[in-house]
């Protein structure tokens, strides 16, 4: 005995909807920010927040009296913190302008966004080799962080079919 047939829905879709039977994604879908973009609108929402606690931090122990012996005993110390602080400042600058043209659906923004992961990646890695210098028991899970965020990413910007989909004005 034959299975009935699936009940037919007609609708302004030139291809007709059919019960019981599972549609695949034409691409209409994907647009807008879902899946996981959302961790990507997260992610900007809050990185310029922890990027402005590092540049404080850097300072305070670059212009903080307790912080000057310290700086004074390993000459070289002071110039990378002015480097974290200063590469910090930019890459504000930088996330500012990704939540820019994330939210404006920017064509843009997935170029954007790759060239941000690649060169925030280089200064952690420059950064965490050159704290090596003064404290070879510095952790390395910023940097460990870093490469496996950009080596996650990048490929999801080149990839995703919502990311095409999504940033096309």
């Amino acid at each position: 005995m034959d299975a009935p047939a699936p009940e037919r829905i007609e609708s302004k879709n030139p291809l007709p909807l059919t019960l019981g039977v599972p549609s695949f994604s034409t691409g209409n879908d994907l647009e807008g920010i879902g899946g996981w973009l959302i961790l990507v609108a997260i992610g900007l929402a809050i990185a310029p927040f922890m990027l402005m606690k590092g540049i404080y931090i850097d300072l305070h122990v670059f212009y903080g009296g307790q912080f000057q012996v310290g700086l004074a005993l390993k000459p070289g110390l002071a110039a990378l913190i002015l480097f974290e602080a200063v590469s910090n400042s930019v890459f504000l600058l930088g996330l500012i302008a990704l939540n820019v043209l994330f939210y404006r659906k920017q064509r843009t923004f997935p170029a954007c966004m790759i060239t941000y992961l690649a060169f925030n990646c280089a200064v952690i890695l420059f950064d965490h080799v050159g704290a090596l210098h003064y404290s070879p028991h510095t952790s390395a899970t910023a940097a460990l962080r870093s490469v496996i965020g950009t080596l996650v990413w990048i490929p999801y910007y080149l990839r995703s079919e919502r990311v095409k989909v999504t940033f096309k004005n």
